[in-house]
């Protein structure tokens, strides 16, 4: 690994923007704490804490794991279809990005790839969607 002291750092990014070999991974700190239709996009931690506490309601006991993959299996076995789709609908749908999040968005960039659950990044830029 290279550490590049911050103007040759910036140089080396726009060098590698402007070549077209430069591809971000948007993860799910992109988006977290954007307006949604209902509410603010969750980053990981705060969607287990949904999840935990929507499982809850279901079983009346608490779920002790923190891992995303086991807390996810549990909400999507657990909880009803119709909680699920309000849960995924208030978070992560019509979410509406700062000027500064649009703006990295608009760089040239030839192509972009997301993890995101929600519809972010999607809905404020230009890019065609390949799922």
């Amino acid at each position: 690994m290279k550490y590049l002291e911050h103007k040759q750092g910036v140089e080396t990014i726009v060098r590698l923007l402007n070549n077209d070999n430069l591809i971000p991974i948007f993860g799910s700190g992109f988006t977290a704490n954007s307006k949604a239709k209902n509410g603010n996009v969750p980053d990981a931690k705060g969607a287990i804490e949904y999840m935990k506490k929507f499982i809850f309601e279901e079983k009346q006991q608490d779920f002790d794991s923190d891992l995303f993959s086991e807390v996810a299996e549990a909400f999507m076995t657990v909880v009803s279809k119709e909680k699920r789709k309000n849960f995924f609908e208030n978070y992560f749908t019509n979410v509406k990005l700062s000027d500064c999040h649009k703006n990295f968005l608009s760089l040239p960039w030839t192509h972009a790839y997301t993890i995101n659950v929600d519809d972010g990044i999607e809905k404020n830029s230009d890019f065609t969607v390949v799922y």
